[in-house]
Order: structure tokens, then sequence, then C-alpha cells
């Protein structure tokens, strides 16, 4: 076998010198790839190779795994031998082996930690299953490399699990900007938490539509909005935050949405009162109609899109369900409750946060930036 023969091997691997081991196992592994060997040169080096992988030094292993991680005629059982290795033996052999199936990858992942899950990150052409995988186990800095991996394949639910996971990571939201294609409804949630400086790379550089931008502009602002109105939802601070914003025009049905799904339904009566210009108590009245029309009949005065009727009326009954004493007692669960039920409805939007499905609705109505006027 070229240079070196089954005796020097033999005589060298018992060498008590891990350096002089690891020139040996640098040598046969070198070799292994060459594609002019015999067939039995080939089992002979394999069966070094073989004795090489259980060496006790780790200089050993990992020269060997080195020389090995990119030979297309390495066997599978022997990467996978090394793959199960301590983490420097088995990350080159993770990052650059072609002989893995998705199934061994998606294993060694689970079994492995953050080392071994970098670098299956790194992989070339990581498929969408394996991304799925380190997405739902990895940390954050196993997620980021992934991100940076361009040649890798992310599914867009993986994406919205990312957002779900790591929503105030700057290093991920960041990593995620900088992919080079994303959806439309990623592009979108990204839109609202990140940077003003990431936000413009978002438009330049994913082609995003000047009005979704100025649209989820708005929506950004309309969540500040419903947030600082729930945090301040006495009757008198309502009634006159109504009136303010009744008079600017900025009664929208997003916002509506928005506070009713944060269970402020004070807010929500008075607000309707006013668009429909009724009484609050007459506007209350039909609200909490359990019939099918006092809703329906109080959303028609004020003018609202009927496209949102659906929404609005699922979540006043979940709020009737539930009945908060509080709106701080509005807890998650009752706005999954609330997205669950709308996918019922509406088929084209995504089950993700609320903010998402509502940008959603507001997208596909193409509303303005005010509610309709009489």
């Amino acid at each position: 076998m070229a240079s070196l023969n089954w005796a020097q091997v033999e005589r060298l691997s018992e060498d008590h010198s891990a350096d002089v081991r690891a020139e040996t196992a640098t040598q046969v592994a070198t070799l292994f790839g060459v594609p002019q060997l015999t067939e039995r040169e080939r089992a002979m080096a394999l069966e070094i190779l073989e004795l090489f992988a259980m060496d006790a030094e780790v200089q050993v292993r990992n020269a060997m795994a080195e020389h090995l991680k990119s030979c297309p005629l390495l066997p599978r059982s022997l990467a996978l031998t090394l793959a199960a290795d301590i983490e420097q033996v088995a990350t080159p052999v993770l990052q650059f082996s072609d002989v893995f199936t998705e199934d061994d990858l998606t294993q060694l992942a689970r079994a492995g930690g953050q080392g071994k899950q970098m670098a299956i990150a790194r992989r070339n052409g990581v498929s969408e299953l394996v991304s799925e995988v380190l997405i739902e186990i990895g940390d954050a800095r196993v997620v980021q490399t992934l991100l940076h991996n361009e040649t890798a394949d992310i599914s867009e639910p993986s994406l919205q699990q990312t957002l779900n996971r790591f929503p105030d990571r700057a290093e991920i939201l960041n990593a995620m900007v900088q992919r080079p294609i994303l959806p439309l409804s990623i592009t979108c949630r990204l839109f609202q938490c990140v940077s003003e400086e990431l936000r413009t790379q978002l438009i330049e550089r994913h082609d995003m539509p000047p009005a979704i931008a100025d649209e989820l502009v708005r929506q950004g602002h309309e969540r500040a909005l419903a947030e600082f109105v729930t945090l301040n939802d006495s009757e008198s601070v309502t009634a006159w935050l109504v009136s303010v914003l009744h008079r600017r025009a900025q009664l929208t049905p997003t916002l509506l949405l928005r506070t009713l799904c944060l269970g402020n339904l004070r807010f929500v009566e008075a607000a309707m009162a006013a668009l429909a210009g009724v009484p609050l108590s007459n506007a209350r009245t039909l609200i909490h109609d359990r019939g099918p029309l006092g809703l329906h009949a109080l959303f028609d005065e004020c003018r609202l899109p009927p496209h949102f009727f659906q929404a609005f009326r699922i979540a006043v009954e979940v709020y009737q369900e539930k009945k908060p004493k509080r709106t701080s007692g509005w807890t998650s669960d009752y706005v999954r409750q609330i997205i669950d039920r709308l996918l019922g409805v509406y088929e084209t939007v995504c089950p993700e946060d609320i903010e998402h499905v509502i940008a959603q609705l507001s997208r596909q109505v193409g509303l303005e930036s005010r509610p309709r006027t009489r």
C-alpha cells in the first residue's frame, strides 16, 4: 500500500509516542482517499483507521478526523464513530462529511452539545428538517450560526419559531435580516421588532413594497398605543382617550381589535359608542348581547370593515367566557384561544402572535390609516 505496509503501521500504532501515532493516522487517512488503492489495500487501511478511532489519545483521533472529514470514500459507520466522539474529534466530520444521512444529522444534533450542533449548522446545504431540529433544540449561538449559513434551507414555520424563541435577541434578529431570502410574513414580523437601521435593511434587501412598510410603521405605533390604553384603563382616562382619538380619526379597526385582544373591553365599548354616535350604555348592551344581531348591528353602525367582524365577535366571545377581573388577568392563553378560533374563520391567516394576525387581516382588506367615514 504505497509506502506504508501493515507491519510498519502495527509497529507505529503501538508506539508510546502520541505524535508518532498521530502522524501515522494522518498518513493512512490521506492514503485512504486515493482512488487508485486496490480493494485489499483499502480494506487494510480501513482496519487501521478503525484501530486509530479507538486510540486513547485525542490527538491521534483528531488527526484522523481532520484528514477524513472531506473524504467521499469514508464509510458511514466510521463517520458515525467519529461523530459520537468528543467535540474536538467530531466537529470536523460533522461539518464537512457528505456521508451522513438526514436522519443521522437530526439524531446527532439531538444527542450532541452546542459544539456539535454548531458544526452541523455550518454544513453546506443544511436541509429544512435538520434546520427545524436545530431551531427547536439549539441555543442562541447555534441558531445564529444556522441563520448565517446562506446555504441552509430554513422553512417559514422554522423562521417563525425562531422569532417566537428569541424575540428580543439582537444577534438573532440581525442574522435573520441578513438572510438572502425571507418570506413576506417573516419580513413583516421582523419589521415590528427591529431597529430603524435594520428596518431600512429589510426594505432594501428584501424589496418590501413601500405600502406595506408604511402600514407596518402605522401598526407599530398602534401597538404601543394599545398597550398604553390598556395600562391606563380607568373609566375617566378611557373616556378622555377615546375623545381625543376620535377627534383625530385614530379609532381604527386594528387599534380596537388590538385593545380587545389585550382584554380591554372598556376601551372598545367607549370607542364603538363614539364611532356609532350612540350612548355608552347602548353600546355596552349591544356588545354583550348574546344573540347574533347586537354586536353586528353596532359594528355596522360604526362602519368598520366587514372583514373584521368575525375577529371582533371571536374576541368578545373569549372575553365573555373568561371574564377577567382586570386586564392584567388577560393571559397569553386567552390570546392563544382567540388566534386558534380566528384560524377556523380566516383560512389565509397564519397562526402566529396576535400582532402578526392583525397585520395580515389589515393587509387583506387594504385598510387606510383611518376608519371608514359616514
